[in-house]
């Protein structure tokens, strides 16, 4: 088998020593995008401008302003005498958060009243916007705590409290990119890997190329081998360079097993490689294939594989779409391992979904890519 398979292995890799590019995009394109994006996108929402209009000015209010900004994530702006003003700044996009402190803020306080401030936000980032509320929710949150305790202190009270002892689990910072690497890493190879088997078989069914391999005795088995064994090979290399990269230059942390995400990336990367080959053969050029794999690539692996948008916030149907992304069992199978040092037991069932699609794909690859059927596309390409 191996004597069969070895001539178009090797066809294979002149032809990728020939196209540099393509080696390129294969090897280098994926680590350089994981080392853009782990830095462009975040989540996290920080130095949110803010403009104060206080007509208080009394300590209690400076007092309140200053436990603000010392949370870390406002930037004061600008102070201004007029809460108008706070509409003007956020219009011309200079503020996007304003705090409106009454004249009767301090009196109310001293005289054991109820009192209100007002927040003004900018809605028009939305995520933006519920990140700043729930900062300043908490921050006035923990100014009243104070109060409350200074109060008690001051007349001798005893007022019993609850103390919440917080204790976040696998990424105690709350770092997003820990959470979004993985997710990346999906990404990036499912569109490399697709996009490079599928461009390899069609431009070889435009050349005419693939008629030398119809007219020898391998059968569509060897073929199919032969094409993506280097593919095979050159993603795992990338994909190992990609996970180093993100481990010591971005410093996402690795606690589990890598014989075990090694395993979760090889079926991976063969149910990827077995959809390159399934679109190459419902392609009759690049730019159709091209678009075909971006199509079924980008858009369900970006949205529906719990990437950067929740499943269980999506509706019911959308939620059982998403069983048949395989970025979701490999997304939820790198973060276990990476993020929690998860062992093999609880994320059996997303090795099982992975083997289902390497199987489901790779075989569908091979079915439809069969030697009448790449002789029939080359003889129609020649017609042409």
């Amino acid at each position: 088998m191996i004597r069969k398979l070895f001539p178009v292995i090797v066809k294979e890799m002149i032809e990728l020593r020939r196209d540099k590019l393509t080696l390129f995009i294969i090897i280098f394109i994926p680590s350089l995008l994981l080392f853009i994006y782990g830095y462009a996108i975040s989540l996290d929402v920080k130095d949110i401008k803010l403009a104060v209009c206080d007509y208080d000015q009394s300590n209690y209010s400076m007092e309140l302003v200053n436990s603000v900004l010392a949370s870390g994530y406002f930037t004061l702006v600008q102070s201004v005498q007029d809460d108008k003003a706070i509409d003007v700044l956020m219009q011309r996009g200079v503020v996007r958060v304003g705090i409106v402190i009454y004249p009767s803020f301090s009196r109310d306080l001293k005289a054991n009243r109820q009192t209100s401030i007002q927040i003004v936000v900018d809605g028009s980032n939305a995520q933006a916007t519920q990140s700043a509320l729930a900062y300043l929710y908490g921050v006035v949150t923990l100014y009243q705590q104070k109060l409350l305790k200074d109060y008690s202190m001051e007349h001798g009270l005893n007022i019993p409290g609850i103390i919440v002892e917080q204790r976040i689990w696998y990424n105690p910072l709350l770092e997003s990119a820990n959470s979004l690497i993985p997710g990346l890493i999906a990404f990036v190879l499912m569109i490399v890997a697709v996009i490079a088997t599928t461009l390899s078989i069609v431009r070889e069914k435009e050349t005419g190329t693939i008629e030398q391999m119809v007219v020898t005795p391998l059968s569509a088995w060897h073929v199919v081998l032969g094409k993506i064994i280097p593919y095979f090979f050159l993603s795992i290399f990338a994909s190992t360079l990609m996970i180093v990269l993100a481990c010591t230059i971005l410093h996402i942390p690795f606690k589990g097993s890598v014989m075990l995400l090694g395993l979760a990336l090889i079926l991976y990367l063969l149910g990827s490689l077995g959809l390159g080959l399934l679109v190459s053969a419902i392609s009759e050029s690049q730019q159709t294939a091209f678009s075909i794999a971006v199509f079924i690539t980008m858009l369900p692996t970006m949205i529906l594989s719990n990437f950067v948008f929740p499943i269980s916030s999506m509706p019911l149907v959308i939620q059982w779409v998403t069983v048949i992304i395989p970025a979701k069992y490999f997304i939820e199978v790198a973060r276990g391992i990476m993020l929690k040092g998860t062992g093999f037991y609880p994320l059996w069932h997303n090795y099982f979904a992975l083997l289902l699609f390497a199987g489901i794909a790779l075989g569908a690859g091979i079915v439809k890519i069969n030697k009448k059927g790449l002789g029939s596309m080359s003889s129609r390409k020649g017609q042409a």
